[in-house]
C-alpha cells in the first residue's frame, strides 16, 4: 500500500478538523483518555497480504496491543480501512488516526491484523517515522516585545497536559513551500501534530521536531 503526499497537502488544513484540544476534551467528557495511532506503509517486498499493509503504533503509549493480544512496539495490519473517517481517500507517507485494531482471516494466510479508522485524519509531511513525543501544537495568542516569548502551547497526546514553549524548530523536516504553508496554517488553527524533543536555549524552550502531521481532506 504505497501512499503519496503532495496531493493531500494541497487540500490539507482547510478547516473542519477537530482541534487537538477538542479531541482531548471530548475524550475526558466520556471518561476516557485520548487514543490516537500513527501509521506508516509497510515497504517490505513479499507476497500480499503478508506484506504491503501498514505499521500501526498507539501514540505516546508504552506499547501497542496487536491482533494476538500481546504488547508490541508496532503492529502490522494487512487492511487499513479509512471508510469511516472524514477523509476516506486520504493518501500520505504516514497518518495519525483514531480507530480500533482487530483481526480477520485472509484465506490460506490465516488471521492477520486489521485497523478500522474513524474521525479525522492527519497526514505526515515527511515519511511518518518519528522518535520524539507527539504533541498538538498551537498558537496561544501571546505576543511579546522581548524574548523568551512562550507563544506556543503543546498538548501531549494521550496525556492532555499542556505546556508553553517559545516556538517550534522545523528545520530537520526540510519543508517545501506547500508543506510549510500547510504546517503553519494547521498551527494557527490548533490542528497540528508534531513529534520531537524539547530543547532549552537562550531564547527559551523550543520543540525540535522530527515529524509533523496536518489535516487531510
Amino acid at each position: 500500500m504505497i501512499r503519496t503526499l503532495p496531493a493531500v497537502l494541497l487540500l490539507a488544513a482547510c478547516g473542519g478538523t477537530s482541534t487537538v484540544a477538542e479531541l482531548h476534551e471530548d475524550a475526558a467528557m466520556r471518561g476516557r483518555t485520548l487514543e490516537l495511532y500513527s501509521t506508516t506503509p509497510d515497504q517490505r517486498r513479499c507476497v500480499s497480504p503478508l506484506c504491503g499493509g501498514d505499521w500501526v503504533t498507539e501514540i505516546n503509549a508504552e506499547s501497542t496491543r496487536c491482533k494476538d493480544g500481546g504488547p508490541s512496539d508496532v503492529c502490522y495490519v494487512a487492511d487499513m480501512d479509512l471508510a469511516g473517517t472524514a477523509s476516506p481517500s486520504a493518501d500520505g507517507a504516514g497518518l495519525i488516526v483514531a480507530g480500533r485494531l482487530g483481526a480477520r482471516r485472509f484465506g490460506s494466510f490465516g488471521k492477520l491484523g486489521t485497523f478500522k479508522a474513524s474521525g479525522d485524519v492527519w497526514v505526515a509531511v515527511d515519511d511518518g517515522f518519528y522518535q520524539g513525543t507527539v504533541h498538538g501544537a498551537s498558537d496561544n495568542g501571546i505576543r511579546c516585545i522581548t524574548t523568551p516569548c512562550f507563544s506556543t502551547d503543546l498538548i501531549t497526546v494521550g496525556h492532555g497536559n499542556t505546556q508553553a514553549v517559545a516556538g517550534l524548530d522545523l528545520s530537520a523536516l526540510d519543508l517545501d513551500t506547500v508543506e510549510n504553508e500547510a504546517v503553519w496554517q494547521a498551527y494557527s488553527e490548533g490542528t497540528l501534530f508534531v513529534a520531537g524533543v524539547i530543547r532549552l536555549d537562550p531564547n527559551g524552550s523550543v520543540l525540535v521536531a522530527d515529524e509533523a502531521w496536518v489535516p487531510a481532506k
